[in-house]
């Protein structure tokens, strides 16, 4: 099964780059995986054998049409008629990777105990990117538990900067 995910992600990995639309099928795919989030039923329905293929390409059409680009649309239309639409959130998790490796983005995931100003952010940002030398892809979560600080977690590495780890240290250290 992993293979099968890379291959339909690589094929509308390299259709994107080709026709210019990389951006577009990766926010679109974007949306795709929030509405199957959120309706799960719906890959279920797609799956469902016993619904006439007619209905189910229908169905496609009828929630993504309108909404997402030709290729993406394509894309689900494939994975359906191939019998392969239960591997979609994987392929659309390789997808991803190989968009932010060509783009040469890095994902951080930012953890505060209150959420930041926008000035933080953007503070934060241009750090993280003289830094890594690749624009940053970050994630902004609140943790009221780390108490103060941040917790950086890069695709890598976990800078851990909270009170929450200082102090754990510190514990670790007394206890020998």
């Amino acid at each position: 099964m992993t293979e099968l995910r890379k291959e339909y992600a690589l094929a509308l990995f390299e259709l994107s780059v080709e026709e210019g639309c990389l951006n577009r099928v990766s926010e679109d795919l974007a949306r795709v995986m929030k509405a199957v989030a959120e309706e799960p039923q719906l890959l279920e329905l797609l799956k469902t054998p016993a619904i006439p293929m007619s209905e189910r390409l229908e169905t496609i059409d009828d929630v993504f049409g309108g909404s997402v680009c030709e290729y993406v649309l394509s894309f689900l239309k494939v994975l359906c008629e191939g019998g392969r639409i239960d591997v979609l959130p994987d392929a659309i998790k390789e997808l991803e990777a190989m968009v932010k490796a060509y783009t040469g983005k890095v994902s951080v995931k930012v953890i505060s105990a209150s959420p930041l100003s926008d000035e933080q952010k953007a503070a934060l940002s241009a750090r993280l990117e003289k830094v890594n030398k690749k624009e940053i892809d970050a994630t902004y979560v609140v943790d009221p538990s780390i108490i103060g600080g941040l917790i950086i977690e890069t695709e890598d590495k976990i800078y851990d900067g909270s009170l929450k780890g200082s102090l754990s240290s510190v514990k670790d250290v007394m206890n020998g």
